[in-house]
C-alpha cells in the first residue's frame, strides 16, 4: 500500500470515529469516546462507514478488529480514502497489513488488502474451481454489477490465489481497464480486491453497445493484424551504468549494454486498448499515432565534441549563445551526478547573495532587482568532468519568447548545433518537433543499422539530443545531450524474423474480440462536460493488466509491458 501517496491526518487508533466526533469499535453497535480525548480524532466520512459496513457484511472476521480513518489517498488507479484494520494486539502500534481504499463519493471498495493467513502447505489443496466460486460469492455480494462479471484465471502466488473477473456484453469481454481482482489464501479466506479506477461500478448503457454480427471473421483479423506490421524493432540502453570494473583504475569502466528487442507500436497499457488494435469492424488500426519524424544522416564536425577546458566551454558558450562572457560574473563548481560520474558546472550571471552556488541552476532566469536590464541573462553549461561532453545548455534571461515560429529555420539550426557536438563522421538519426507552433523542440534519436536506439524508460520528450529554439530568432535556447557513445550492441543480422516475432506474441497473446472505450482528442481536452465515449469492437491481443498503471510521469517512448526479445524469440513480461 506505500504505493499510495497518503495525506496528512491525525487520528485515534483502533476506532472508527462518526460525524460526530465520537467513536466506537466496529465490532459494537454503542458509541464511546475515543481511547485517549487529547488525541484529535478525524471523523469517517458517512460514505466511508457506509463502505466499511458492506465490507464487513462480506467478511465477518473483520469485525473482531477495529478500524481506523487514514484518510485520503490517490495513487495509480485509484483516488479515495483509506482505513486500516487494526487487531487488538496491535492497538498500542497502528502498523497493519490490513487496509481498504473505498471511493471517496460513493463508499464503494476501490482497494483490500488483508494479512493471509499462515498456513505453510496449504497452497493447491484449493482447487480453481473452489478458489472461484468464494471469489465469485464475494464480487456478487459486493455491488449488484459483480454479477456481470465472469472468472476467467487463477494466478497462484506467494501462498495465494488471486482470481480475475472479466465484465462481459453479450458474451463478449470488455477491455482490461474493467477487470476486477479477487484474492484467496490458501484456507478459502478473501484477503484482496482490486478494481482498476473504479470501473466495476461504471453504469454502462447497453443500446450504446454495437452488435458483434458484423464484425469481420478471426481468420481475416489475424490476417489484417499480420498486414498491419505491429512490431517494431529497436535497441534499448539500459537505464543505469554498470558498476565500474576497477574503481582504483577510472579509465576501466563497464559500457552500458543494449537489447534489442521487438515492441508493440503504440504501446500495451497506456490506453482502453494496445496500439496494434484492430477496429473490428473495418480492420484497420486505432492508434491514431501519426508520427512525423525524419531520418537525417548528419555528419559530424567535432567542433566541440569535448570541452575539457575553461577555455574550451567559454568558446562554446560564446558561439552558441553569441553573448561578450566577459561582462559577466562566472560561478563553476563540480557535483556528483548520481551515476558514478561527476559534472563541472559553469554558470554566468548574476545572483541572489545568498544563493548557493550549488543552487543556482535551480533559479535560472531569477535576478537581483539591482541587476540593470542588459545584465540580466543567465548561461549555464554543463559538462562530464571526466570526458568533457556536453551534457546541457541553457540560456535565460527571464522571458519567455513566443511567436508563429519557422520549423524549417529551427531544424536548421538545432542539425547544424548536432554536427558541431559529433565527433567527425556521418551518423543517422530519426528527428521529430516535440514542441508547439510557438515554440520548436527538436529530438533526436540514433540508428544503429537502421534500429532505433532508445534509453530504457525514456520519455518521448527526451532525447540524445533535445533543442530548444527560440521562436524569434532561431537561436538556441536549451541543449541537451546524451550521447550513446560507450554502448555495446548486439548484432542485428542475429535478431529473428519479425514473422517469428509476432507468431511468439499470438501463441502467447492470441487476437480476441472485445469492447473498447474511445474518447476523441476534443472531448478529453474539455473539462467542462463529461465526454460521452463511443465503444467500439476491436481484435486486440489478449494480454489483460494485473496492476493499474501511472501515467502521470510522461510517456514512454517504448512500452516494455510486452516485448519479445530479439535474439531468442521469447516473449517477455515485465509488468
Amino acid at each position: 500500500m506505500n504505493r499510495y501517496r497518503k495525506h496528512a491526518v491525525k487520528i485515534c487508533a483502533g476506532v472508527v470515529a462518526t460525524a460526530g466526533l465520537l467513536s466506537f469499535p466496529l465490532a459494537s453497535s454503542s458509541l464511546a469516546l475515543a481511547a485517549n480525548a487529547e488525541t484529535p480524532v478525524t471523523p469517517t466520512p458517512v460514505p466511508i462507514s457506509k463502505g466499511i459496513q458492506n465490507v464487513t457484511r462480506l467478511l465477518p472476521d473483520l469485525k473482531s478488529m477495529s478500524v481506523q480513518y487514514e484518510g485520503p489517498v490517490d495513487g495509480p488507479g485509484v483516488s479515495g480514502d483509506m482505513v486500516s484494520f487494526v487487531t487488538a494486539s496491535k492497538a498500542a502500534n497502528a502498523a497493519t497489513n490490513n487496509r481498504a481504499i473505498f471511493d471517496s463519493q460513493t463508499g464503494n471498495l476501490l482497494v483490500l488488502e488483508l494479512q493471509p493467513a499462515e498456513e505453510k502447505g496449504q497452497t493447491g489443496k484449493l482447487s480453481d474451481e473452489m478458489v472461484k466460486t468464494k471469489a465469485a460469492s464475494f464480487l456478487y455480494g459486493l455491488h449488484p454489477y459483480g454479477k456481470m462479471y465472469e472468472a476467467s484465471s487463477v494466478t497462484r502466488q506467494d501462498g495465494t490465489s488471486v482470481v480475475r473477473f472479466v465484465r462481459k456484453h453479450n458474451q463478449i469481454a470488455l477491455s482490461d481497464p474493467y477487470d476486477c481482482l479477487v484474492t484467496v489464501d490458501a484456507t478459502g479466506r478473501i484477503v484482496g480486491f482490486q478494481t482498476f479506477s473504479g470501473a466495476m461500478y461504471e453504469t454502462i448503457d447497453p443500446k450504446g453497445m454495437p452488435s458483434a454480427q458484423r464484425v469481420m471473421s478471426y481468420a481475416t483479423a489475424m490476417q489484417r493484424y499480420t498486414e498491419s506490421k505491429p512490431l517494431e524493432l529497436v535497441y534499448l540502453v539500459e537505464d543505469q551504468l554498470q558498476p565500474a570494473a576497477a574503481v582504483e583504475n577510472e579509465k576501466i569502466q563497464a559500457p552500458l549494454k543494449a537489447h534489442l528487442v521487438y515492441a508493440v507500436k503504440g504501446g500495451i497499457v497506456k490506453g482502453s486498448h494496445t496500439g496494434s488494435a484492430l477496429d473490428a469492424m473495418t480492420g484497420k488500426t486505432m492508434s491514431t499515432a501519426d508520427d512525423q519524424a525524419k531520418t537525417l544522416s548528419i555528419t559530424g564536425k567535432g567542433n566541440y565534441a569535448t570541452l575539457k577546458s575553461e577555455a574550451e566551454v567559454k568558446a562554446f558558450a560564446k558561439d552558441i549563445t553569441g553573448v561578450d562572457l566577459g561582462k559577466l560574473p562566472l560561478t563553476d563548481f563540480s557535483y556528483d551526478r548520481g551515476d558514478g560520474k561527476k559534472a563541472q558546472v559553469y554558470l554566468w550571471g548574476s545572483f541572489d547573495k545568498e544563493i548557493a552556488d550549488e543552487e543556482k541552476p535551480f533559479h535560472l532566469g531569477q535576478f537581483p532587482s539591482d541587476v540593470k536590464a542588459d545584465s540580466k541573462l543567465h548561461i549555464l553549461v554543463e559538462v562530464d568532468e571526466k570526458t568533457g561532453k556536453l551534457i546541457r545548455m541553457v540560456k535565460n534571461d527571464g522571458t519567455e519568447p513566443r511567436k508563429q515560429t519557422d520549423k524549417a529555420r529551427d531544424l536548421k539550426a538545432a542539425v547544424s548545433w548536432i554536427e558541431r557536438l559529433l565527433p567527425a563522421g556521418a551518423q543517422q538519426f530519426r528527428i521529430y518537433d516535440a514542441g508547439t507552433t510557438e515554440m520548436s523542440r527538436w529530438i533526436a534519436d540514433p540508428l544503429k543499422e537502421g534500429v532505433p536506439v532508445y534509453r530504457k524508460g525514456q520519455f518521448t520528450e527526451d532525447g540524445a539530443f533535445v533543442i530548444a529554439v527560440n521562436p524569434v530568432n532561431g537561436s538556441i535556447l536549451e541543449l541537451t545531450a546524451e550521447p550513446y557513445d560507450q554502448v555495446t550492441y548486439p548484432e542485428r543480422k542475429k535478431a529473428v524474423t519479425e514473422q517469428a516475432a509476432l507468431s511468439a506474441l499470438l501463441k502467447a497473446y492470441p487476437l480476441e474480440l472485445s469492447y473498447v472505450k474511445i474518447w476523441s482528442k476534443a472531448e478529453r481536452a474539455t473539462e467542462a462536460t463529461e465526454p460521452a465515449p463511443e465503444w467500439k469492437l476491436a481484435y486486440d491481443l489478449s494480454f489483460r493488466q494485473s496492476r493499474a498503471h501511472c501515467f502521470c510521469g510522461g510517456e514512454e517512448k517504448v512500452d516494455t509491458t510486452v516485448y519479445i526479445d530479439a535474439l531468442t524469440g521469447k516473449v517477455v513480461v515485465d509488468e
